[in-house]
């Protein structure tokens, strides 16, 4: 939050006091990609609070009016560029000055905050601000990188791929923060791709491809894209194309064409003057800098932009469809362990080597260890995949590094079966040998897996328009169909979504669709049995299970699907829920909500809690002992309000059925920067083996958490999972609560083998996803009790 005192961020403490550190696996070595940073706590830093007037002034001439005053602070400061100084000088309590600017006469009150000094400089919040800021500032001013939305690259560095017309902008990605290590800079490497043709190219190539319904494909292809625009490295993101609008035009509220203000402003000639323009939303400070500008509301005016000067960024559906150019991009967008390590390096001594960097570093008493931060980490063991009849001691122990999994499965009775004896195959006459090879393929697979098949009623069709799929697929009856398997003769979006609102929302069944050219594969006999576990599952079947040895656990999932289009045309978000209903945790119960508007957060926690609790009570005639909620997509700045929402929600649906079922809320999250390697000998590294847990040295001092790496990974470096528990009422250990996630990234029925989260937090993205982009509805209620989403 914002106030007097400057920016404090509100870092909730969620660590309870009985919070242990886990002992159970195997000890390993690993270092990660973490550097020390050595703090002198001697001196007094002053923090400054700053206000401008007008306040939506643009950060450029913020910056410029208080570095025109840095004798104020003896040239020694730090300003975030909005409203906080920090400074080694005392500057005096009071300070006020004006600063005309070309639209405007700026006036600027600095006032001093407070002092930070002694245990505050070591572990205050407000000194990770400052380390955090005055990195970025190293890393743009002295070694050159420019700023692309919120990270920075280094376009001299570019790597050109001239085959495909694209290249790659390596950057590095850092953030500085306190932890049981201390205070740590995370470092790693991040790339950028940039494609060498412009938007105005890209038009020109859609009109030759598609002449007659040009403008439909284009604004199909073009829209909600990113582009950059090249006189200033700004991104926009397309929200349509403006076909009437051209760069002789006027530009809006301004007397000036497009082409005067581009050859004034930039020296830049804009030659096709034919072209359209390109419309994207102004962001929220120009929106309140136009306002001040005008002294009135106003709508938004949205952002005009000329194709020509737009470069491309990205990879578009064709671009990630052509696999030659996905590994020639691969070579350097993911690199293996070693050459991570190699970079992270070699960036670190050409950052403390840097003179103007060794001057203010020496001024603030910091210094980092270019030396990699060790971890003591553990190997968790191999767990057991129980099968039918299976006791965990005679089971099959997953090993990631030599055994094939479905191969395992397939050999051996599923766990728990139910019998197809109902199922209808739905094609096109083409596709009549399709539609035997694959009866016959799901034969042999559910027989060695103990699966009840009875042979299918098919219904052939003449043509593959969907109006043909969807017309026979209301033809069945929905109350005496297992399933309903589909062969498409292509991958067309308009006909699975189509089929999958029938099905999952009209009538509803279940079903599966099929790929043409998948069954025709010589490999088809490993997708077929993916499939058969898939219909399988999808009818409430159990393909394997994991040994739990506490019972009465209910694990919970949520996920959240942003940018849904729906019907009315409204921007929402969809969040999926979804908890298991029996001791195995291997059967599940979901249901869906719409946001109302395009937000992370959700407020129906209450509601689907309870109606979680309910069908757990019917399912196993009494609650459950121990609710554990993994929760995924939830950023670092959204953890307090959780707290304050969803948590709540829970709680207090929780304690309207029982005052004694302990609850844990664990927020998982997928996309960090933290990696680990094992190092080896001559400086090479490894990827750690799956099963490695950390939760010391790099786990935060405030948060009871841990990293686990759950897969292996066949290319680059693999990216453990962060675990943050922010509520736990239970008291178990941090033992159980870190292989409680680790048998749950066994579960997921729709992978063979290990995946990045627990089981549910994948199983609610899937069905987030399916509610978002194909039904665009709630999927009917009866469907609850089905994995039908997978």
């Amino acid at each position: 939050m914002r106030g007097r005192g400057g920016y404090r961020r509100f870092e909730p403490h969620t660590r309870p006091q009985t919070a242990s550190f886990g002992n159970r696996g195997t000890p390993i070595k690993l270092v990660a990609n973490y550097f020390k940073l050595m703090v002198n706590p001697n001196i007094v830093v002053y923090q400054y609070h700053v206000t401008f007037e007008p306040s939506e002034v643009d950060r450029r001439f913020k910056r410029r009016t208080i570095y025109a005053h840095k004798e104020l602070f003896n040239e020694i400061y730090i300003y975030d560029g909005e409203t906080t100084i920090f400074s080694l000088n005392d500057a005096g309590a009071d300070n006020n000055f004006v600063d005309q600017l070309p639209e405007c006469t700026l006036q600027v009150n600095i006032k001093r905050a407070r002092e930070i000094q002694d245990k505050d400089v070591r572990e205050g919040v407000e000194m990770v601000r400052v380390y955090n800021t005055q990195m970025r500032k190293f890393l743009s001013k002295y070694l050159k990188m420019i700023q692309i939305r919120q990270f920075l690259y280094s376009p001299q560095q570019k790597i050109n791929i001239q085959q495909h017309n694209i290249s790659v902008w390596p950057g590095t990605l850092t953030a500085i923060n306190h932890h049981f290590g201390g205070v740590l800079l995370c470092c790693d490497p991040i790339f950028k791709v940039v494609r060498t043709d412009n938007a105005l190219d890209f038009l020109k190539k859609v009109r030759n491809e598609y002449k007659e319904n040009f403008k439909d494909e284009a604004l199909k292809q073009l829209v909600s894209s990113v582009i950059m625009t090249s006189y200033n490295n700004r991104t926009y993101r397309i929200d349509d194309i403006e076909w009437k609008a051209k760069p002789t035009h006027n530009m809006p509220g301004d007397e000036k064409t497009y082409i005067d203000y581009y050859r004034e402003r930039y020296q830049i000639v804009i030659r096709d003057v034919n072209q359209p323009l390109l419309v994207a939303k102004s962001s929220i400070r120009d929106q309140l800098r136009a306002m001040r500008r005008t002294q009135e509301e106003h709508t938004p005016r949205p952002v005009l932009l000329v194709p020509e000067l737009c470069i491309m960024t990205g990879l578009s559906d064709k671009m990630r469809a052509n696999m030659d150019l996905m590994k020639s991009m691969a070579e350097y967008t993911r690199p293996p362990p070693a050459q991570r390590v190699q970079t992270i390096r070699r960036f670190i001594n050409e950052l403390t080597r840097n003179q103007d960097v060794q001057r203010e570093m020496n001024a603030w008493g910091t210094q980092y260890n270019p030396s990699l931060v060790q971890v003591d980490a553990r190997v968790l063991p191999f767990e057991a995949v129980l099968g039918r009849d299976e006791a965990p001691d005679k089971a099959y122990r997953y090993d990631h590094s030599k055994d094939d999994f479905i191969a395992q499965i397939r050999s051996k009775p599923l766990r728990s079966s139910k019998a197809i004896n109902n199922w209808v195959i739905i094609a096109t006459e083409r596709d009549r040998e399709n539609v035997d090879k694959l009866a016959q393929t799901m034969r042999k697979v559910c027989q060695s897996m103990a699966i009840d098949l009875r042979r299918p009623l098919v219904r052939l069709l003449p043509n593959p328009q969907t109006r043909s799929f969807v017309e026979e697929g209301r033809k069945i009856d929905a109350k005496n169909t297992d399933i309903v398997v589909v062969i498409c003769p292509d991958d067309r979006a308009d006909r699975y979504c189509a089929l999958k609102k029938l099905f999952c929302c009209d009538l509803p069944v279940l079903s599966q669709v099929v790929l043409a050219r998948n069954v025709r594969k010589p490999s088809f006999m490993s997708i077929c049995t993916k499939v058969a576990i898939q219909i399988a599952c999808k009818m409430g079947s159990e393909a394997w299970c994991m040994d739990i040895p506490a019972k009465g656990i209910m694990v919970v999932g949520f996920d959240t699907y942003h940018e849904t289009q729906l019907e009315n045309g409204a921007r929402k978000s969809v969040g999926g829920f979804v908890c298991s209903i029996n001791p195995s945790l291997s059967r599940w119960y979901s249901r869906v909500n719409f946001h109302n508007t395009a937000e992370e957060l959700s407020n129906h926690f209450t509601g689907n809690m309870k109606a979680a609790l309910n069908r757990y009570l019917t399912a196993n005639q009494r609650l459950p002992d121990w609710i554990v909620v993994y929760r995924d997509g939830v950023g670092e700045g959204q953890i307090a309000q959780v707290l304050e929402t969803e948590v709540k929600d829970i709680t207090k649906a929780i304690s309207s059925a029982s005052a004694n079922i302990q609850f844990t809320f664990i927020i998982v999250s997928k996309r960090i920067n933290t990696r680990l390697y094992r190092p080896g000998p001559n400086e090479q590294y490894a990827n750690p083996p799956p099963g490695t847990v950390v939760d010391t040295v790099i786990s935060r001092p405030s948060r009871f958490d841990f990293y686990l790496v759950s897969q292996s990974v066949r290319q680059g470096t693999v990216t453990p999972t962060y675990y943050n528990i922010i509520r736990d009422t239970s008291a178990k250990s941090a033992n159980i609560h870190q292989m409680l996630a680790y048998k749950m990234t066994h579960m997921y029925y729709n992978w063979p083998g290990t995946i990045r989260v627990p089981a549910p937090c994948q199983y609610a993205h899937k069905l987030a996803f399916l509610t978002g982009t194909a039904l665009r509805r709630e999927p009917n209620i009866q469907l609850a009790d089905y994995l039908f989403y997978l």
